[in-house]
């Protein structure tokens, strides 16, 4: 690891939530009250208390590896098959992760506010965008997203103040009008919103100082926050029937709001959020795709990335309908992620536990 390629426990964390957010704030929200309706509020509380569990154990596989490479210690400590048999699995699903991301931008682009342009032209421009900028480097989508973070959070702020006298908080009410099942099967969603956090893991190494156990504890009840916006707020504004129909409730709430009496169709702040937080969510993905597979020079990197970003924006231009995707995310990717994220977490701690690393490079720098 490049010393000059290092970057703050806070400079990640805030890139890591940017990426998350927008999973947890924008793409998770509708497929939630889809399947869980006006209960789907209450899925996003029973999802909460075990991902907070959960993000002790993600923090106890940051500590034991201590700023060591995972790849280095999965082929030193065991084999590289066995390696090999842990980062295949999370490289894929991280492509299929920014695929079917990539998918859902361009086409909600070419749908809502940009029905002129080809989406290949949307969907290749901003791959470009992404893997260039994880080309140059982790402080670069670091800095990007510190710059970022702050214009979704003001923006999020504003949008619950701008509707406090649209939302009817009785549209929450009953609760469980449809038994236990749609929440339950909510909740596995939510927590797939809220687990994305663990990319952390793949960028520890990289990573100056030490990560506190209370910060992928908070992060986890920022981004419950955060999903808790456009599921409340789509009830209450809406209704809960019409709320479960909705494609994106982040940009129908945003094209409901307005400032004041003069100024209207502010949904670009919608736009604004959703690009941003896809942005660095692409950037890392390709990023740790291609630490996990083990390039290190330059020039394979850059070629690694490149092919990266060719399958990724060839994929989601394709004129796959809006029915296939969701059936696609219901089937497999979100039951996948729910199992595979606690799965591996569980894997690396045992792991750890039996054969830690060696001294890691904070470490060797501490001494």
């Amino acid at each position: 690891m490049r010393t000059s390629s290092t970057i703050g426990v806070w400079a990640c964390i805030i890139s890591v939530t940017l990426a998350s957010g927008g999973v947890a704030n924008v793409l998770v929200p509708p497929y939630l009250l889809s399947k869980a309706d006006g209960d789907a509020w209450l899925s996003v509380l029973i999802a909460l208390p075990f991902v907070l569990i959960w993000s002790i154990g993600l923090w106890y596989v940051i500590r034991k590896l201590n700023g060591a490479s995972l790849q280095k210690w999965l082929s030193t400590q065991f084999n590289r098959p066995v390696s090999w048999l842990i980062r295949l699995p999370v490289i894929l699903m991280l492509l299929v992760q920014a695929t079917t991301a990539s998918w859902e931008t361009g086409h909600i682009a070419v749908r809502s506010y940009m029905n002129q342009t080809p989406l290949w032209v949307i969907i290749f421009a901003t791959t470009l965008l992404c893997v260039w900028t994880a080309y140059s480097g982790l402080r670069s989508i670091a800095y990007s997203s510190i710059v970022l973070i702050p214009i979704g959070s003001i923006l999020d702020v504003l949008l619950v103040g701008l509707n406090r006298n649209h939302m009817d908080y009785r549209m929450l009410l009953p609760v469980l009008e449809h038994g236990y099942q749609p929440v339950i099967n909510g909740a596995f969603l939510a927590a797939a919103g809220l687990t994305e956090i663990w990319l952390l893991i793949w960028l520890q190494q990289e990573v100056k100082g030490s990560f506190k156990w209370w910060q992928p504890f908070l992060l986890v009840l920022y981004l419950t926050w955060l999903e808790l916006i456009p599921v409340v707020l789509s009830i209450a504004v809406f209704g809960p029937d019409q709320a479960t129909k909705l494609r994106g409730p982040i940009l129908e709430i945003w094209r409901n709001t307005s400032l004041g009496y003069s100024i209207e169709h502010i949904d670009l702040f919608a736009i604004v959020q959703r690009t941003a937080s896809n942005f660095a969510r692409l950037s890392l993905q390709f990023y740790i795709m291609t630490s996990l597979a083990g390039f290190r020079s330059p020039k394979s990197r850059g070629i690694f990335m490149a092919l990266l970003a060719l399958a990724v924006a060839s994929i989601s231009s394709l004129p796959i309908s809006d029915s296939t995707l969701i059936a696609f995310l219901f089937q497999f990717q979100y039951p996948v992620f729910i199992v595979m994220v606690p799965l591996v977490t569980a894997i690396l701690a045992f792991m750890l536990r039996w054969r830690p690393p060696a001294q890691s490079s904070k470490e060797a720098a501490e001494t």
